[in-house]
């Protein structure tokens, strides 16, 4: 069950997120894109505090899991991403590119889940860099001027956060 439910709590968001570039699996999966952060949510409440997952064919040899300073960021960030998926929900519900906000959310959520729940360094980097960088695509959503701007700052200030995160993941 902990395999499956830290498996799921990744796997869900990035599913619907591949799920909507296919016009044929598009419509279920704008439908169950706010509900992606649950299996999270369920994994952060429900699975014991030793809860591990090795995947040795993964990067460097992926270790996802939960401790309890872990559990308690998961549960948190797991509940601001279904707060904020269900309110997109509705706020987007007439939005021509909202298809393309969906798969930025999910990636940028299954970044932030991954973090969360990473053990190792080289998953904690990855997951990392997916969460920096797929938010660049909720920042230039609506493609104004403005959003084209910010996304540019954006990117700026995101390379240099990957700097001095490898920077003080190497010391």
């Amino acid at each position: 069950m902990t395999a499956f439910s830290l498996t799921a709590s990744l796997a869900l968001p990035l599913v619907l997120a591949l799920a909507l570039l296919f016009p044929a699996t598009r419509r279920p999966g704008l439908a169950l894109a706010p509900l992606a952060p649950l299996p999270a949510l369920w994994a952060a409440s429900a699975l014991p505090a030793d809860a591990t997952l090795e995947l040795p064919w993964l990067l460097l040899g992926t270790r996802l899991g939960l401790d309890e300073t872990g559990r308690i960021f998961l549960w948190f960030t797991a509940l601001t991403w279904l707060a904020a998926g269900l309110y997109a929900w509705r706020y987007l519900a007439r939005d021509a590119c909202r298809t393309g906000f969906w798969a930025f959310f999910l990636a940028t959520q299954v970044g932030n889940l991954g973090v969360c729940l990473t053990l190792d360094l080289a998953s904690f980097y990855a997951f990392y860099a997916l969460m920096t960088f797929a938010a660049y695509g909720l920042v230039v959503h609506t493609r104004s001027a403005e959003a084209w701007r910010a996304g540019r700052i954006y990117l700026s200030m995101a390379v240099l956060g990957e700097v001095t995160l490898i920077a003080g993941l190497m010391m």
